[in-house]
């Protein structure tokens, strides 16, 4: 029996691979990851930025409607 780790990166890196991926390849690739950890590591807000994506994904598949507006990705540098 296994214990499966997910190391999350920084959210720079997720926010650049949501704008290479798009959105329907970013949230299969991570669901997939994200739904099978066990322990999750990594920046806090790397961390909320994928459950909330994730989030909104679903409510908009499920439902329709948009929890949490995420199709503008916006850096703050």
């Amino acid at each position: 029996m296994g214990f499966n780790k997910l190391h999350i990166p920084d959210l720079d890196y997720l926010k650049e691979s949501l704008r290479e991926k798009g959105n329907e390849e970013f949230t299969e690739f991570w669901k997939a990851r994200y739904f099978k950890a066990d322990a999750i590591m990594g920046p806090p807000e790397s961390m909320d930025f994928i459950k909330q994506f994730l989030n909104r994904e679903y409510n908009y598949r499920t439902t329709g409607q948009i929890e949490f507006d995420f199709d503008q990705v916006n850096d703050k540098k």
